[in-house]
Formats: C-alpha cells, structure tokens, sequence
C-alpha cells in the first residue's frame, strides 16, 4: 500500500499531464496487483477496486488532488484519457 500511495503523493512534483497520468496509471497497477495477490481466487472488478482507490487516495492524503486531475483533463488529449 506504501508504493500506491507514494505515486499518488508524487504528483505535485510533475509538471507535465503525461507525467501526473503515468503516476495515475502506475497507482492503478499497483491496486490491481495487489488486489490480485490477496483474493482467494475471486475475480477482480470495479466493485472491489473502486472503494481500494478511495480508501488510498484518503489515507494518502495529497495536497492538490482535485487540481492535478482537471490539469490532467484539461491539457492532455482527450483521445489520450480513453481506457
């Protein structure tokens, strides 16, 4: 959990969208895995990933959360943000 939530921290230190993106995607990858390693063979979905993401982005706390997102959604491609 320690690994997830430092690339959610990180994210004032980047300046460009692509750069706070790839720290989103790289949180995301670090949620599924480690969703993958402690499931007792259930399979993974929203349901379960969605109330993981919200619980680390609390207890992580960032400075500047919401403002990084809608800089990222302002300034980065829009067919760049599918998927």
């Amino acid at each position: 959990m320690s690994l997830a939530i430092k690339q959610i921290t990180l994210m004032n230190w980047y300046k460009t969208p692509k750069d706070k993106l790839t720290l989103m995607m790289n949180f995301c990858k670090i949620v599924s895995i480690m969703l993958k390693e402690t499931s007792m063979g259930d399979e993974e979905g929203a349901d379960t990933m969605f109330p993981m993401f919200v619980y680390l982005i609390i207890k992580a706390n960032p400075q500047n959360f919401k403002s990084n997102i809608e800089y990222i959604e302002l300034y980065r491609a829009d067919d760049l943000l599918d998927g």
